[in-house]
C-alpha cells in the first residue's frame, strides 16, 4: 500500500494535503483544551513598589514618603522583609526623588 502511494503523484499529494489539514484541525480545536505552557509562570513572592516624586524632592523628603509606604506594607501579615533603595529606580532612572 505504501509503495502504491509513493508511486502515484496524485494520491501522494492528496495524502499530504489531508495530513496537513488534519494537523491544522487538531491544532486549532484541541490544543487550547490541552492547556500547556512553554514557560510556566513562577511566583517568587516578591512585590516591587516604585515611587517617583515630583522634581525638587530631596532624599530626606523621599525617605519620609517612603516611610509611609513601608508602614502600610508592614501591616500585611505575609510581609517578612522590606528592602528600600533610595535615589534610584533602575540604573537609568536615578535621582533624589526616586525610590523602590
Amino acid at each position: 500500500m505504501g509503495s502504491f502511494i509513493l508511486k502515484n503523484k496524485k494520491i501522494s499529494s492528496i495524502v499530504i494535503v489531508v495530513s496537513f489539514l488534519a494537523f491544522i484541525f487538531t491544532a486549532v480545536f484541541y490544543a487550547p483544551k490541552i492547556g500547556f505552557e512553554f514557560m510556566p509562570h513562577s511566583d517568587d513572592g516578591k512585590i516591587k513598589v516604585e515611587v517617583e516624586l515630583p522634581e525638587g524632592y530631596n532624599l530626606h523628603e523621599t525617605a519620609a514618603v517612603l516611610s509611609v509606604v513601608e508602614d502600610s506594607v508592614k501591616t500585611m501579615q505575609e510581609v517578612t522583609h522590606i528592602l528600600t533603595d533610595l535615589g534610584k529606580i533602575s540604573d537609568l532612572n536615578t535621582g533624589a526623588n526616586m525610590a523602590k
